[in-house]
């Protein structure tokens, strides 16, 4: 027998052996919690133990004339009732940090997201990069709303971006659910070793995707 089929052979099993011996990767945790289409947290209550179920329950909500749509009007109502909510010391605006200790109020405790990355001397593991809470992984949707980032966000700037983002268009009960199918995918992928996976609760994009 010639050298060159042991040789291969031998490359063969190491590459098994190291195909084994690499940790799975880790993926995050279900969420317990979503957004509404204006930021707004919705844990999963009680029958309600997914996406579905708490935007169902909200898109009720928001519907007052229970047509099965929701259109500017209702949406701009719905912003400003999460709006007040949101201003924690009722001046007129939001801060990250009134974000913060409203979500601290309604939501449960976050699980954190151990992100892969280059091998450190701070102690931790080798590969592993800091824990993220997931709601800190994506950038925040009430936020956008700062037309003139100075990291506040006014009642008229909150209304404004509603209205732009609506943009005369209804949004429907079938758009709203379909939007926690394509965020559920997009949670159950592994966590990649280039940067912070987008991750955190299901949010709502088809405001932001559908041809205007």
């Amino acid at each position: 027998m010639s050298l060159r089929p042991l040789l291969l052979i031998l490359a063969a099993l190491l590459l098994v052996g190291c195909a084994s011996g690499r940790p799975p990767e880790p993926k995050a945790p279900p969420p317990t919690w979503t957004t509404s289409p204006n930021g707004e947290p919705l844990p999963f209550r009680a029958g309600q133990d997914d996406c579905k179920g708490a935007l169902a329950a909200w898109f009720d909500h928001a519907d007052r004339n229970g047509d099965g749509m929701i259109d500017v009007d209702e949406m701009v109502a719905d912003s400003a009732r999460w709006f007040a909510i949101a201003d924690v010391d009722h001046d007129g605006q939001i801060t990250p940090g009134e974000l913060a200790e409203v979500r601290a109020r309604l939501l449960p405790p976050e699980p954190e997201e151990a992100e892969q990355g280059p091998p450190g001397g701070d102690g931790r593991a080798p590969g592993r990069a800091p824990r993220i809470p997931r709601s800190q992984a994506r950038v925040d949707l009430v936020m956008q709303a700062d037309a003139n980032a100075d990291f506040r966000v006014t009642a008229q700037e909150f209304r404004a971006w509603t209205i732009e983002r609506m943009a005369g268009r209804t949004l429907t009960r079938t758009e709203t659910l379909a939007a926690c199918d394509k965020a559920a995918a997009e949670n159950a992928r592994p966590i990649g070793h280039e940067g912070v996976r987008p991750m955190g609760p299901p949010r709502l994009t088809e405001l932001d995707s559908r041809p205007r």
